[in-house]
Formats: C-alpha cells, structure tokens, sequence
C-alpha cells in the first residue's frame, strides 16, 4: 500500500528565527549540550517551494495599515533572510524598515496569537517536557522562519537551532496525525479535484494548518498567496466548529494582530505625499 506523499517543512541555511518569549520554565530533568555544532546533513539541500513553506508569509493583512491584503491592490512582497513580509503597498516598506525589532515583534506576536490554536504538541519538541504545570502554560513561544514553535525553555531555543529540520519534521508529523483524521476537506484545496483522484494526495504543513493536494502541481498556487489557502483551510474547519480563534465570538476573520494603528479603508498616511495602490 502506498503510503501518502509528505512534504516536510525542513529548514534550511538562510532561514532565521526570532523569538518572542512569553514564559520561561526551567527544567532540571534535562540537558543541553554545550554548544551543539551544526550538523550539515540537517541544511541538506531542499527545492526552493519546500525551503519557502517555512517562510511564507501567514498573515492576511499588512503588519504596519493593518489593511487586508490585496485590498488595496497587488500586496507588495519584501523577503528578509528568506523571511517573508506582504504589504498592502510599497508605502508601508519604509516604516517597517524604520524599527525592524518592533516591526518583528508586531508580527511575531500576531504569529502566535495565529497559530496557538493548531499547535498540536503538549510538550516541547526538543526535550519532551511537558509545556504546562499545574494547569498553567510556561512554554516559551518562539518564531521561527514564520512558523510557531513551542519550547520549555530558553536553552531549547539554541537546540532547536542547531538542528532545525529534525524538530521541524517531528512537529510536522505530530500535526498532519492530529488533524488528518478529521481533516474537512474530500477535495484538493487549490484544484478542487477528488484527493485521491490522481494518486496519493500530496500532504505538508504551512503555519500550522495541515494541506491536503492532489498533486505537487497545485503548491506553486499556495505559495503565491498563502494567505488565500490559509482562510480557506480556516473556514472548512470552522464550519465543523474546530480550531476556531480566539476573537471569534467578535467576528473577527482576519489572522494578523489589528490592535494597533488600525486607519479606515479611505486611506493611510506614509508621511511622503500620494501613492499608486494599483496594481
């Protein structure tokens, strides 16, 4: 019996993580190396849509207007050590690029505030403590490329690291298992073809969602506009009443952090006179 088509989600040289630590729990039951080299079997060589699922961008709005993407016409792409970062226009570039510390804190946490809800391990990746006690949360919460990861610790955070596309792999599995079974869709979420219907369906993990395709054929398509696939995944499993986010009861879609500076759709200001929005 054929076994289905796995895509994982590897890291690779280039990519880099930023960390965002909401909590630190310090463990005695485990250990650290020193200082772990890097292992080049785990920066293997990867195709350039595998090595760009890590760093897609998982947000459907501008992380500076807070306006949805392509409301304002073509969202403007910046890649940042491979990091990706849509704009709603060219105009918001400049002041991102302004503070990048807070510019990537304002993204990482609305990352997390995104992807808690699919993150489908209980315990930390690299050691395997638990990332709870007493009922009361002490993960550490990391961003890595754009992909939440959860560690017990700080000392994790340099482990993972130095060998990313072991963990990455392991976090990938334990997600596809968690939600493959009540996966909500019997149709390729780009073509709309019967999964199965030409082969094995083609399986990976992009923030945190498990998607299902019939063929590599349609991964081009979700690496165009992640954010599109990704409210499309959101809205199949919200319908059967799972993973649904936090601010739902207010009616909130969108999977950025809006809480800041968030202008009406007339039009925001960037300081430096009109610009086109068309595309």
């Amino acid at each position: 019996m054929s076994s289905i088509r796995c895509i994982h989600l590897i890291a690779a040289l280039g990519i880099t993580a930023s960390a965002s630590s909401v909590s630190v729990a310090q463990h005695e039951g485990h250990e650290h190396a020193e200082e772990p080299a890097r292992q080049h079997a785990d920066d293997r060589a990867l195709s350039d849509d595998a090595r760009r699922l890590v760093n897609l961008y998982p947000l459907s709005v501008c992380p500076i207007s807070g306006e949805k993407l392509g409301s304002m016409g073509e969202p403007v792409l910046r890649r940042y050590d491979n990091r990706e970062v849509r704009f709603c226009c060219a105009g918001c570039i400049d002041k991102f690029e302004a503070d990048l510390d807070a510019s990537w804190r304002k993204v990482d946490e609305a990352i997390v505030k995104d992807q808690l809800r699919y993150y489908p391990a209980q315990t930390c990746v690299v050691s395997g403590e638990p990332l709870t006690e007493d009922g009361e949360d002490i993960a550490t919460n990391m961003v890595y490329g754009n992909r939440l990861i959860r560690l017990c610790c700080k000392m994790c955070q340099r482990d993972f690291k130095a060998n990313p596309a072991k963990f990455l792999e392991k976090l990938d599995k334990a997600a596809m298992e968690a939600q493959r079974k009540d996966y909500p869709l019997e149709t390729c979420l780009v073509s709309g073809e019967q999964l199965g219907s030409m082969g094995e369906p083609v399986e990976f993990v992009v923030a945190g969602r498990l998607m299902r395709l019939c063929c590599n054929g349609c991964m081009p398509k979700i690496i165009a506009d992640p954010a599109k696939y990704i409210a499309a995944i959101d809205k199949a499993w919200q319908e059967k009443g799972k993973y649904m986010p936090a601010d739902h009861e207010s009616g909130h879609d969108d999977h950025g952090n809006q809480d800041d500076d968030k202008d009406d759709h007339g039009g925001h200001d960037h300081g430096g006179g009109e610009h086109d929005h068309g595309g």
